[in-house]
């Protein structure tokens, strides 16, 4: 049994994600020449919703960070603490006045990407900004972007199924603060 919530616990940050922010079956711009922002790599620490989370960046290459999120779901039936684990990839697009994160992971029904911005605050801390559910199904509901709105009992999921130019064409047509609105952290450096 044990197992079984261990399992349910590592899916926890991606289903998190999936009733909140739109996911994509394509990269708003492969890996390229870009290279990464190397300021957030180490490891960082915070809360979202009353959840120990942690997280971990480093680069895979001179285009690709890796990311782990571990969260830590309280006392298991053992009285330790219950860590799920979660693996990103991620790469930059340029989106104008800023940089766009592809957070690519993998899913059952294969490579799937959510939508990021980033920022430090003035403390130091690093905040996430998932892209907006609310933007992105105005988009696909008027027909400017191919997608896909399914809704059960928790609620819509909107999955982009446009390619990459209609993608990025998206996020430039629409203010920063607008198309990036769900907000994950602050997380401190450790």
């Amino acid at each position: 049994m044990h197992a079984v919530l261990r399992v349910l616990a590592a899916f926890a940050f991606l289903a998190l994600l999936a009733g909140c922010v739109p996911e994509s079956h394509s990269p708003a711009s492969p890996p390229g020449d870009l290279g990464v922002d190397g300021s957030a790599l180490g490891d960082w620490a915070g809360t979202v919703d009353d959840i120990p989370t942690e997280i971990h960046i480093a680069r895979r290459n001179e285009a690709i960070l890796d990311v782990t999120v571990r969260e830590n779901w309280g006392p298991n039936e053992n009285g330790q603490d219950d860590w799920s684990e979660s693996h990103y990839w991620v790469h930059f697009t340029d989106a104008g006045d800023y940089y766009v994160l592809n957070v690519a992971f993998d899913s059952k029904y294969g490579t799937r990407y959510y939508f990021a911005d980033y920022g430090f605050n003035e403390d130091g801390s690093l905040t996430l900004w998932f892209m907006s559910e609310t933007v992105v199904t105005e988009e696909i509901r008027s027909g400017r972007l191919a997608g896909e709105i399914t809704s059960d009992e928790y609620g819509d999921s909107v999955t982009i199924t446009a390619g990459p130019e209609a993608i990025l064409a998206m996020i430039r047509t629409h203010p920063r603060e607008e198309m990036f609105d769900f907000a994950y952290g602050p997380f401190y450096r450790r």
